[in-house]
């Protein structure tokens, strides 16, 4: 409850701050309508000329463009700013202030700016989504949209931790990057269905780097026999990616030099 208590403090401070430089809002809205838009004609272009994509229908193939909307809406709202200046604040020796507070550093560090600018993204996400749903042909169990809604929120986590593994390299590359261009690279694998894969990449994109798992496979739930087996595999790659962020994170403390080294 003190974790939860502190986290709606950093909402409600957030708020705040973006309510001070309202024009955020608006740009941050043009920027992701522009990209929504490059991905619904790209792949409305795309079905001109087949009617199969990795096994999915249109109506299918723009459900999962909704779910990557909505990953990426709800990732750049909550954790995306905080990821963003781990290297900063590592290279910097700015990690002081944080360490010595009575919380979890890496809680507060991946948390502590709730980007309230991106909440409009959020709700257009969810608008498109709704859409996509309502123009399938298709019946929809009630359990498996269930399955998919854990496995999507599954699939933030994921995203964000994975991000934030290659980030927090800046320990040991004294990058104030780390290696977020070559993640930047690699999440292109997860803006597109994983059954487009084959061999040796599909099974990467599933299991070593599972960008697959951030919203295709949970799209895929929607559709099988079984979709409880998606969103428990979900549930236990972000159990895995947490736990392996927490170890690299100590590990990466022990190579800290604070600003008062």
């Amino acid at each position: 409850m003190r974790y939860l208590s502190l986290y709606l403090h950093f909402v409600r401070f957030s708020f705040s701050k973006a309510l001070l430089f309202r024009t955020n809002f608006v740009l941050h809205a043009l920027m992701d309508i522009g990209w929504y838009a490059t991905q619904i004609v790209f792949y409305t272009t795309l079905f001109n000329y087949t009617g199969i994509l990795g096994g999915w229908t249109y109506a299918q193939v723009m459900i999962f463009v909704g779910s990557v909307f909505l990953v990426d809406a709800i990732e750049m709202a909550v954790f995306d700013n905080n990821i963003w200046w781990l290297p900063i604040f590592i290279n910097r020796g700015d990690l002081d202030y944080y360490l010595v507070r009575p919380v979890s550093s890496l809680y507060f560090l991946l948390l502590r700016d709730f980007s309230a600018s991106s909440i409009t993204n959020v709700f257009m996400a969810c608008g498109f989504l709704g859409w996509a749903f309502s123009q399938y042909p298709g019946d929809i169990s009630a359990g498996g949209f269930v399955a998919y809604a854990c496995a999507l929120l599954c699939g933030v986590l994921i995203f964000s931790f994975m991000k934030a593994l290659f980030v927090i390299t800046a320990f040991w590359t004294g990058s104030d990057k780390g290696l977020r261009a070559i993640f930047g690279s690699l999440q292109r694998f997860g803006n597109q269905p994983h059954r487009i894969y084959k061999g040796w990449l599909s099974y990467v994109l599933s299991s070593i780097l599972p960008f697959a798992f951030v919203a295709s496979w949970p799209t895929t739930a929607l559709f099988e026999a079984d979709p409880w087996r998606v969103a428990l595999s979900s549930i236990a790659i972000a159990a895995a990616l947490f736990l392996l962020l927490a170890w690299v994170w100590r590990m990466g403390l022990r190579r800290y030099s604070s600003a008062s080294s």
